[in-house]
């Protein structure tokens, strides 16, 4: 009874196995171009992360190293204004002469000369 209902299927001839592999082998040869772009894509995506952004980390970090170079330049100035400075107010002298500047004060046979600027303006 099963083989009633049972379609015997027709085995396909030697020709029409090679007209049908014939017909997919000339699919996959219009693939080949498209396949080799895609591979392209990605080998371009993959050197884009291998080697550009090590770049992009390195010019990050120069310019780091440009902006902490200017900062310590900076600093080194500021230091040697302050050690100029440390070096006046331990000469003795430069506190007499600021000491005498502020109280208006003259040695002995000295004569101090202003600029006419400089002097209080009176009202």
């Amino acid at each position: 009874m099963f083989r009633l209902f049972h379609r015997h299927r027709q085995r396909p001839t030697l020709e029409e196995v090679e007209m049908r592999r014939a017909a997919r082998a000339d699919g996959l040869k219009s693939l080949l171009p498209v396949m080799g772009i895609i591979l392209l894509v990605i080998l371009f995506f993959l050197l884009t992360l291998i080697v550009f952004r090590p770049l992009r980390d390195l010019r990050r970090l120069e310019q780091d190293k440009a902006a902490m170079q200017g900062k310590l330049e900076d600093a080194k100035a500021d230091h040697e204004k302050a050690r100029n400075e440390f070096r006046w107010m331990a000469d003795p002298e430069y506190f007499e002469n600021v000491a005498r500047d502020r109280a208006n004060l003259a040695k002995p046979g000295e004569t101090i000369l202003r600029q006419p600027e400089a002097l209080p303006q009176k009202r």
